[in-house]
């Protein structure tokens, strides 16, 4: 799996899993007075990926730097290409814009030289 943006390219190397892809659709949804349930079709629906992997100490700069320094956290877009047999919404091995979504980048050593993330990326 990739993340690119511009001339920079982060590869992951190392275990994927798990790969969540989620469906968020907005709707307003209530009750009115007479019991009927009243549902106001937004018309927007968000996609998600959840990501957890695991990668060696080798990588750890490049994907560190990338989130903090390249995209800035949420600021811009970068391209997300999955792994040929993951699907990430656009088929698989498909690349798709996404979004970093979230303000905080967390790093586990989880054994000598693997680190361990867990990523939530927005499609745009």
């Amino acid at each position: 799996m990739t993340f690119t943006k511009g001339s920079t390219t982060v590869t992951i190397n190392g275990a994927i899993y798990p790969f969540e892809l989620e469906f968020k659709h907005h709707q307003n949804v209530g009750v009115a007075e007479d019991g009927t349930v009243r549902v106001y079709d937004r018309s927007l629906t968000e996609k998600f990926i959840g990501i957890k992997f695991r990668d060696k100490d080798t990588n750890l700069n490049a994907i560190r730097s990338f989130i903090t320094s390249t995209v800035k956290f949420a600021k811009e877009t970068f391209t997300f290409t999955p792994d040929p047999d993951m699907d990430a919404g656009a088929g698989k091995g498909t690349a798709v814009t996404v979004r970093y979504w979230t303000d905080q980048f967390k790093e586990r050593l989880f054994n000598y030289n693997k680190y361990e993330y867990d990523m939530i990326l927005r499609v745009e």
